[in-house]
């Protein structure tokens, strides 16, 4: 309940855009799923991002026919920051101790979001615009398998995930030119896989390398990240 309601009740005003896609995550947290996979994401801090991440992405990109017209009509970069947001909130209510958060605490962590967050999630995103065919290529070669490669259907998969212990699945549509099963065409969740890389320092120097650019700053949703503490959510 009181995970709910940091998500949906007390979302402050300036980030109303973002609660189609907090309505997902807080419903495969608390219904889709049990409580040991919602326990899972309060576990790590350090992938608290790119599971949330996941989750929103996912059902926007997989499992959208059985979802509310007005929630699929989500963009990618709401869905993004949204998954952003719900970590943030993820990581500082562990660090409390799990005690429920009010308004008041709620908004001024947002402001903090806001002022830091947001823009550095907006170089990250301009980061994987300009180099978006590298990195694909980049996971394809290291982490890919072709699973289907045919007129109808070009499909790649990766095991960069599991290969981070950070997802269940083994394989994961990197991907997909053409899903039959929503209808959807040109898939790519190289997003995705970009800020799941993030957490692995081997990996952000071979994504520097391959695109011969300089990453942005790291987005911190790790254990490393400075925590508010529970007075200055206060």
């Amino acid at each position: 309940f009181a995970l709910r309601q940091m998500l949906l009740d007390h979302t402050p005003v300036s980030l109303d855009g973002l609660k189609p896609g907090l309505r997902i995550l807080q419903f495969h947290l608390l219904h889709e799923n049990g409580p040991r996979f919602a326990a899972q994401f309060l576990e790590s801090d350090k992938f608290a991002f790119s599971r949330c991440l996941e989750v929103v992405t996912g059902t926007l990109r997989w499992w959208r026919a059985g979802y509310d017209p007005d929630d699929r009509k989500i963009t990618d970069q709401e869905a993004v920051q949204a998954a952003l947001w719900g970590a943030r909130l993820l990581c500082q209510w562990r660090a409390a101790g799990f005690e429920p958060f009010d308004e008041q605490q709620v908004a001024v962590c947002a402001e903090t979001f806001r002022a830091q967050d947001l823009p550095l999630l907006q170089r990250h995103l301009d980061f994987i615009e300009r180099h978006r065919g590298s990195l694909r290529q980049m996971f394809i070669a290291g982490y890919g398998a072709c699973s289907e490669d045919t007129q109808q259907r070009y499909l790649i998969e990766t095991q960069l995930f599991y290969t981070l212990d950070e997802f269940s699945r083994v394989n994961m549509t990197l991907f997909d030119s053409y899903d039959p099963k929503n209808g959807l065409c040109n898939l790519d969740n190289t997003d995705l896989a970009y800020f799941a890389a993030l957490t692995s320092t081997e990996l952000r120097d071979e994504m520097e390398k391959c695109t011969g650019d300089k990453l942005p700053g790291n987005l911190l949703c790790a254990s490393d990240a400075p925590q508010l503490s529970a007075l200055s959510c206060r």
